[in-house]
C-alpha cells in the first residue's frame, strides 16, 4: 500500500458516458477538483490507420478489451454469457454501441402498478423526466423523425433522422400491407458538424468510426482534458478495489489498484459518484464491506446485486435464392424499427422493440481482401440473399436473479463475476410468440424462413440493469430518489443499476437523462 494520499472534492469511478457527462457539466459550474478512475486502458479513437486495419481484417481494435470465459462464472436459465458485451476502455462501452437512442415509453415507469410484477414503478413519470431527456438527445447529438410522437416530445430531435433505405422500403411494404406500425430508430449520430466532429458520411463502418460522426464516450473526456479545465484527472489502468467509509454515513475515498506497478492507493473525497455498470458497482458496494456495513455497503437489507435484468435479443432468419438488384445494406446502422409491440396492450406479458437487422450484407472490402475474382464477387452479389429480424425483450426483475462477487480478479483488476439466475428472465413460450410474430412480416416479404435460423441470443453484459435500483424506502433498494446510497450522506450511484425496472427500449438514452436530473439536483 502505497504511503501517498491524494485529496479531492468529487471523486467519480468509471469513464463511460455518464461519468463523462456529469464531470463536464459540475466543471461548468466550477465544481471540482475532479478525480476519475477507469479499470481500462486508452484506445485510440478517430485513426484513420486503424480504421483500415479493422476493415480489412474485421477485427475491431476493442475486441480484446471485452469480458473473457475466465472472468465469470454463471449458474441460471440460462445462465448469462457475459463475452464481448462490455467494453473495459477508456470512455466505456459506447466505443463500439450501435447508438440507438430510443426513450422509454409513459407505461414503463408505473410497471409495478399497471402489473403488480417485474420491478418497482419509478419515483418519477415520464412526464417528469421528459425535459432531461431532450437535454440527452441534444449531449448524444441524436437524429431522429420529430414528427413521431409516441412517446410524445415537446421539442424537435437535434438532426433529422437518416433516410430509410431500399432494404427498409422492402419491410415498409410487408408492414404497411400487416396494419404494423414503424418508424426511424432515433440514433446518435451527426447529421451535421457539432462539437468539432464532422457529420457523419454513411461510409458503413459503424463499428469504429474513423472521423467521430457516432457519440462514443471517449469525446467528452477528450474536452474534460483539454488544458482549459484545469480540475479533472483521470487514472486509466486504475481499478477501484474499495470504497473507504469512517462511519455508517460518510464516505471518504476509495482504495484503488494501479495496474501498471501492481501498487494500492489511497484518494480520499468529500464525495464519490459511481458511473460504473449494473454488474460492477454492486460488485464494489459488496466488496466494500466493513464494521458499519457487514454486508456491503447499502446493504443492510440485502438488495445489493438483487433484481438483475437486461432485454435480450431474439432473432429469426429467412433467404431468398436470388437477388437480381444486387440488394444490399446500404447504410450499416440501423434506420428502421418497430414499437407496434412495445405498448401497453403487451406489458403484462412482456413487450418488444422490433429492428431489421444487419442485413442483407456482402462483405466486399472482406472478399478484395481474399482476391476473390470478379465473377465470384458478381455471383455472390446476385445470389442468395439472407435476411434477418431482431428484436429486444422486456423481462421482469426477480430478487432471486443476482449478481455477486466470484474469488479472483480479471485482467484488468476487478472482481470476477458471479452470477445467480434462477429465475427465468422469459419462458420459451413468450419468445416464440416474438419470432413468430417476426417470420409473418418475413414471409409477407417473400422470404422462406431459414431451418434453425431463430432463437435468442446469449444473456451478455450490455444492459445489464436494477442491480441497486432506486426506491423509496431502503427495505426495496439501494438508492433514493436523488441518487444518494441509502443511509450515506455523500455516496451516490448514476448507472443502469439504478433502474427500478426495464423496459423494451435500450437503456442508454434513459440513463443519459437520470445523469442530467442528477446533474439538476446535486448542483441544487
Amino acid at each position: 500500500m502505497s504511503n501517498e494520499v491524494q485529496l479531492t472534492n468529487i471523486l467519480i469511478v468509471g469513464s463511460g458516458v455518464v461519468g463523462g457527462l456529469i464531470a463536464e457539466k459540475l466543471l461548468e459550474k466550477k465544481i471540482g477538483p475532479i478525480i476519475m478512475l477507469d479499470a481500462g486502458p486508452d484506445l485510440k479513437m478517430r485513426d484513420q490507420r486503424t480504421w483500415l486495419d479493422a476493415i480489412m481484417t474485421g477485427k475491431m481494435p476493442y475486441n480484446n478489451l471485452t469480458d473473457t470465459k475466465n472472468d465469470y462464472e454463471a449458474t441460471g436459465n440460462p445462465p448469462w454469457e457475459i463475452e464481448g458485451g462490455r467494453l473495459f476502455v477508456r470512455g466505456g462501452s459506447t466505443l463500439h454501441w450501435g447508438g440507438w437512442c430510443p426513450r422509454m415509453k409513459p407505461e414503463d415507469f408505473e410497471l409495478k402498478s399497471r402489473i403488480g410484477k417485474g420491478g418497482l414503478d419509478w419515483p418519477f413519470s415520464y412526464d417528469d423526466l421528459q425535459p432531461y431527456y431532450e437535454q440527452a438527445e441534444r449531449y448524444l447529438q441524436v437524429a431522429g423523425d420529430s414528427t413521431d410522437q409516441d412517446p410524445p416530445r415537446q421539442n424537435p430531435y437535434p438532426f433529422e433522422a437518416a433516410p430509410y433505405t431500399m432494404t427498409d422500403g422492402m419491410v415498409i411494404k410487408a408492414l404497411d400491407q400487416l396494419g404494423i406500425s414503424y418508424g426511424h430508430i432515433p440514433t446518435a449520430r451527426n447529421a451535421k458538424p457539432i462539437n468539432g466532429m464532422p457529420q457523419c458520411v454513411t461510409m458503413g463502418s459503424c463499428g469504429y468510426c474513423p472521423i467521430g460522426a457516432r457519440f462514443t464516450g471517449d469525446q467528452p473526456l477528450d474536452r474534460l482534458q483539454a488544458p482549459k479545465w484545469g480540475m479533472f484527472q483521470l487514472y486509466l489502468n486504475s481499478p477501484v478495489r474499495k470504497i473507504l467509509t469512517n462511519g455508517k454515513n460518510k464516505v471518504v475515498g476509495v482504495e484503488y489498484q494501479d495496474t501498471k506497478s501492481g501498487e494500492l492507493k489511497v484518494i480520499e473525497a468529500e464525495t464519490v459518484i459511481l458511473c460504473a455498470g449494473a454488474l460492477e458497482i454492486p460488485k464494489l458496494l459488496l466488496a466494500s464491506a466493513n464494521e458499519y456495513w457487514p454486508q456491503g455497503i447499502g446493504n443492510d437489507f440485502d438488495q445489493v446485486g438483487r433484481y438483475l435484468v437486461a432485454n435480450p435479443y431474439f432473432f429469426s432468419r429467412a433467404q431468398k435464392e436470388k437477388n437480381p438488384n444486387k440488394c444490399q445494406e446500404e447504410l450499416y446502422f440501423k434506420t428502421l424499427g418497430s414499437r407496434h409491440w412495445d405498448t401497453p396492450q403487451y406489458q403484462r406479458q412482456g413487450k418488444f422493440f422490433l429492428n431489421k437487422g444487419d442485413t442483407p450484407k456482402l462483405d466486399l472490402a472482406n472478399q478484395m481482401n481474399l482476391k476473390y475474382p470478379f465473377e465470384k464477387v458478381e455471383a455472390a452479389s446476385t445470389g442468395t440473399q439472407i435476411f434477418e429480424f431482431q428484436g429486444t425483450m422486456q423481462t421482469f426483475s426477480a430478487f432471486e436473479n443476482r449478481v455477486m462477487l466470484a474469488s479472483g480478479y480479471t485482467r484488468f483488476g476487478l472482481a470476477r463475476t458471479r452470477f445467480d439466475t434462477p429465475v427465468p428472465a422469459y419462458s420459451q413460450e413468450q419468445a416464440q410468440i416474438y419470432i413468430d410474430n417476426i417470420k409473418v412480416i418475413i414471409e409477407t416479404m417473400g422470404y422462406t424462413p431459414i431451418k434453425g435460423g431463430e432463437g435468442v441470443y446469449r444473456q451478455r453484459g450490455d444492459h445489464a440493469m436494477c442491480t441497486c435500483r432506486m426506491s423509496s424506502q431502503p427495505t426495496e433498494g439501494v438508492v433514493d430518489p436523488k441518487f444518494n446510497v441509502h443511509g450515506m450522506d455523500n455516496l451516490y450511484i448514476v448507472s443502469n443499476a439504478v433502474f427500478p425496472s426495464g423496459a423494451a427500449a435500450n437503456p442508454t438514452l434513459t440513463l443519459v437523462a437520470l445523469a442530467f436530473r442528477f446533474v439538476e439536483s446535486f448542483i441544487a
